[in-house]
């Protein structure tokens, strides 16, 4: 008789397939290739961006209509699902839900086994207020009582360890492309940062490296959509009282014509403070454009050259890095054969987990 799939409980994208965000693009890889191996639920406050296959079983959160954030919705929501479902594992993305580990261990009648996966310390950013650094920082030493707790970097797998929670390591993949726009075929004078338009995102560097730059410089395209801290009219009022800085808001796109546009541009631009490890770089090292980053811890764990890194502070050494950049384009290629693939990096995971042996 053929062995019965494990039942997984997927808790942290707020939509898959194509939406904006770290989590949802590791969703977006990881059901996937998981769905051979198990049957899953997952929880999504958005409509799938396309038709679920066998196997998947998206679950709708509603949106909270009072509040700024719908985390509490959906916790309450996994744990409802947790206790009134049979599951083998239960998989959390983000320490910020953290807090179901101890409330589902406290349901004994269950035991599933349970899995975090953390991308980021986002209480280390300044735009949260001393009560929700709080909130973070003592859900976060939760992750203690899950079963499995793998970080997708160095920095943030050093982090939990000095917290004494014992980490695995598991880098995010690329999707391995063989037929990368050659430089030539790109448009000349282009650049392009990915990435919703946010504090840690850091994009006031760029307007200003831009506007330093000026009429001659690179057309600038910023995709991704603002966040609720009002950053993106901040930029846009600096923009209007600096015309000479060339920049374009293309807000949130879909998946596919990201990577589009990652074809078509010459340079690729991370200007972050902040990272775990960010997806969008994978995704433009994936896709062959040259690329400049910020010169911050998650950006040094992909050990790339030191020249590709930038002083995230210093909107003219942005500048100076961004000429630099478009006159001698190879010297910014990095070569994917230093990077594991998704599929590599899906299947370490499913066997540090016991879903597959």
């Amino acid at each position: 008789m053929e062995n019965k799939k494990p039942r997984l409980l997927v808790i942290g994208p707020r939509g898959i397939f194509g939406y904006e965000g770290g989590i949802e693009k590791f969703a977006d890889a990881f059901i996937p290739r998981s769905l051979p191996h198990a049957d899953i639920d997952v929880l999504s406050l958005h409509p799938p961006g396309q038709d679920a296959p066998s196997g998947l079983r998206v679950i709708m959160v509603p949106k909270s209509r009072k509040f700024k954030t719908d985390k509490a919705l959906y916790i309450l929501y996994a744990l409802y699902q947790y206790i009134t479902h049979r599951y083998d594992h239960v998989f959390i993305f983000g320490t910020n839900f953290a807090v179901l580990i101890p409330l589902m261990r406290a349901v004994f009648w269950r035991r599933a086994k349970i899995h975090l996966r953390s991308g980021s310390v986002d209480y280390l950013l300044d735009k949260w207020g001393p009560a929700m650094k709080l909130f973070m920082r003592v859900t976060e030493k939760f992750c203690r009582y899950a079963d499995t707790v793998i970080a997708v970097a160095p920095n943030i797998k050093r982090h939990l360890e000095g917290l004494g929670i014992p980490t695995q390591l598991v880098r995010n993949g690329i999707d391995r492309a063989n037929d990368n726009t050659p430089l030539t075929e790109r448009g000349q004078n282009t650049a392009v940062a990915v990435g919703r338009v946010t504090m840690q995102k850091n994009y006031a560097v760029l307007a200003e490296a831009s506007s330093l730059l000026g009429t001659g410089g690179p057309h600038i395209t910023i995709i991704g959509g603002a966040d609720l801290t009002g950053e993106a009219g901040e930029l846009k009022h600096y923009l209007s009282e600096n015309p000479e800085a060339n920049i374009e808001f293309a807000e949130v796109q879909k998946r596919d014509t990201v990577l589009e546009e990652l074809q078509k541009k010459s340079l690729y631009i991370n200007c972050s403070i902040h990272e775990g490890m960010s997806n969008a770089v994978l995704e433009a090292i994936q896709n062959g454009i040259p690329v400049i980053l910020s010169d911050i811890e998650a950006n040094r764990d992909l050990n790339l050259a030191d020249h590709i890194y930038f002083d995230a502070h210093n909107p003219k050494a942005l500048a100076e890095k961004i000429k630099d950049a478009l006159s001698s384009p190879e010297r910014y290629m990095v070569d994917t054969s230093d990077f594991n693939d998704w599929d590599d990096a899906v299947k370490e995971i499913l066997t540090l987990t016991g879903v597959v042996a």
